[in-house]
């Protein structure tokens, strides 16, 4: 009983995640602030590149790469796409 008293006091806390399921979490959440970052740096270095054909070409595979990426996370947890992965510039 004691247990279950826990319980409902945790959920009226919020605290009503496991730890394994807080931990994985923190980790997603980890990954998508180092793959928007990463994301935002490749569009920074696209917009201020030489317009080569060959340099264009690669920061453009990186900038889909990382959308692809971004989308599939966003997938992964449930999250909708048009608000997970921001508009290319």
């Amino acid at each position: 009983m004691m247990e279950f008293a826990k319980l409902l006091r945790d959920i009226a806390h919020g605290n009503w995640l496991t730890d394994t399921q807080d931990d994985e979490t923190l980790r997603l959440r980890a990954e998508n602030v180092r793959l928007k970052a990463a994301l935002e740096a490749a569009s920074e270095a696209l917009a201020e590149s030489p317009l080569w054909h060959a340099q264009h070409r690669v920061a453009s595979n990186i900038l889909l790469d990382l959308r692809e990426e971004l989308a599939e996370l966003a997938e992964d947890t449930g999250l909708d796409r048009r608000t997970a992965v921001p508009p290319m510039h």
